[in-house]
Formats: C-alpha cells, sequence, structure tokens
C-alpha cells in the first residue's frame, strides 16, 4: 500500500488481544481499547537482550542505570511514570534557566521525585546484589571525599551531585550528566544588601566588596567553597578567582545556614535546591 505504518497484533493466554501499530508515533490497543505502555508491560513483562546491549557491560554507566531502570518498571508499577514524569521537570527547568528565569517551582516539584527514584534504585540494586550472592554496602561520606573514595577503589560506586572536571575524569568515571546546578546566595530575611540586585552580576559586585572579616559558609568540597576562596592554582579547580571574604566548610549546607541564624557567619552559598529546600525549612521552624 506504500505506507510506512507497521500492526504488532498477537493474543495473551489471557484470551487478550494486544495490538500495536507503529508509525512516526506507536498506539497500542489491548482489546480494542487505547492502553499505554505501562499497561502493556504488566501484560507482557520481558526483557530484551540484543547484541548491542554488549554495551550494558563495556560501556559507560548510564547503559547499566538504563538497565535497572527497565527492571524497576516492570516490577515497580508507578516507576515508570515518575521517571517520565522527573525528566519532563528536568527538561522544564532546563528551559527555565535558558531563559534566566528562577528554577525554584521547578525544584520543589522535582525534589520528592528525586528522592523516591532514588530510595527505588538503592531497593532495586540491593536485590539485584542479593540476587548475586553480594552484599550493598551503603555508606554516607563527606562531599569532598566522593571521588577520592572511588579513585582509591575503598567504594565502587559514588552517587552525589559532582560537577564533571577534566581533572575528575582522570581518575572516575562519570555518568552522562542529567541535572543543570546553580549557585544560590542565603542571607538572613532582614538584610537588605542585596534588594536592588536585578541581575547575578549585580550580586557578584557586592560580593567583590566584602573583605576577609566577613566569612561566608559552604559544603565543603562544592563549587561554592571553589567560587569564595578562588581555585586559579588548584589543578582540580574551576577557574574561579576568588572573593575577597573567607571561605568557611561545612559537612552540609544546614549546618552552614544554622551558624548563620547564630551570627557566626555573613552568608551562606550552596546549590540552588538544597538552598531553596533549607531555607523553606527554617523559616518554618523560625
Amino acid at each position: 500500500s506504500g505506507s510506512d505504518d507497521v500492526q504488532l497484533t498477537g493474543e495473551l493466554e489471557s484470551a487478550e488481544i494486544i495490538k500495536v501499530k507503529i508509525s512516526r508515533r506507536y498506539a497500542i490497543r489491548i482489546d480494542d481499547k487505547a492502553s499505554s505502555a505501562s499497561e502493556l508491560r504488566w501484560k507482557i513483562p520481558v526483557l530484551t537482550f540484543l547484541p548491542d546491549d554488549m554495551s550494558i557491560v563495556e560501556g559507560s554507566s548510564v547503559f547499566r542505570r538504563r538497565l535497572l531502570d527497565m527492571v524497576l518498571a516492570l516490577i515497580i508499577p508507578s516507576y515508570a511514570a515518575r521517571l517520565s514524569e522527573y525528566r519532563r521537570g528536568v527538561r522544564q527547568k532546563a528551559l527555565f534557566l535558558k531563559r534566566g528565569m528562577p528554577s525554584m517551582i521547578a525544584d520543589r516539584a522535582l525534589l520528592p521525585l528525586a528522592s523516591w527514584i532514588w530510595r527505588m534504585r538503592e531497593e532495586g540494586v540491593a536485590l539485584l546484589a542479593d540476587s548475586l550472592g553480594k552484599e550493598l554496602v551503603i555508606q554516607n561520606m563527606n562531599f569532598d571525599a566522593v571521588c577520592l573514595s572511588v579513585g582509591q577503589h575503598q567504594s565502587d560506586i559514588a552517587m552525589a551531585g559532582l560537577t564533571v572536571t577534566e581533572s575528575r575524569e582522570a581518575y572516575v568515571t562519570f555518568s552522562d550528566s542529567y541535572y543543570s546546578a546553580s549557585q544560590r546566595l542565603i542571607t538572613m530575611a532582614d538584610d537588605t544588601t542585596f534588594d536592588n540586585c536585578k541581575t547575578a552580576e549585580d550580586v557578584e559586585a557586592i560580593l567583590n566588596q566584602l573583605s576577609s572579616t566577613d566569612i561566608i559558609g559552604c559544603q565543603s568540597g562544592t563549587t561554592a567553597q571553589y567560587y569564595i576562596q578562588g581555585d586559579l592554582d588548584d589543578p582540580e579547580g574551576f577557574g574561579f578567582a576568588g572573593l575577597p571574604a573567607t571561605a568557611k566548610g561545612y559537612d552540609n549546607g544546614s549546618l552552614a545556614v544554622q551558624d548563620m541564624m547564630n551570627g557566626n557567619i555573613k552568608y551562606v552559598i550552596i546549590d540552588a535546591a538544597p538552598a531553596a529546600a533549607i531555607a523553606e525549612a527554617m523559616n518554618a521552624n523560625a
């Protein structure tokens, strides 16, 4: 007929008729009722392995993570839908950032989804380890020790919001980048220093007027610490000239913000997502 459309039809043991029409998009019908891929997945819980799938063993970690996602989608009913929702949110956030718009709304929507997906992947890896007769050990550690732990073979895998740099790539292998982070400055609510700022450059100009007696808190080993103290002489750095203020590192952002509220430091600089969550939690408990 000259059509590029293809239709696959099959009958299940339950006597249900499956029809999948493939053209520029695909359409699924079960007993002539429109259906979704997730519904079909539950009807036919199958994983296929093709010659190219040797990349699961030989390729980068993105292939192994994709396999884990496929397995979890088969055993957890809502996993595929939530993962798809998370990916849409990441694309939406990237669009916000590209247009210079605040991403706080997207961050708040992404945080619970990311937490749930992380928990499911953690449980999935535990099931996989058990099936292989191995023991899964999850060790929390300071952020600045994460790459070193993998590089020295003390850990097999590290999971953290790490910025990819050439120096880090020399001794660890990263997954594909899937999240764009930015830095946020946290101040006390009654601090009006930055109220008239319109751009990031306006904020930076004020920060460059600080002195060494002004202390800015950050999470140790993160981009913020490099930004504050400068890293032009550090082979693992980002090329930041640094601020005239003094950087004080903490194990996490919450400790830094609490120290600011106690009057011990002037400001805090951390990643946008934890900054929003910490500020909201601190304000709720104030």
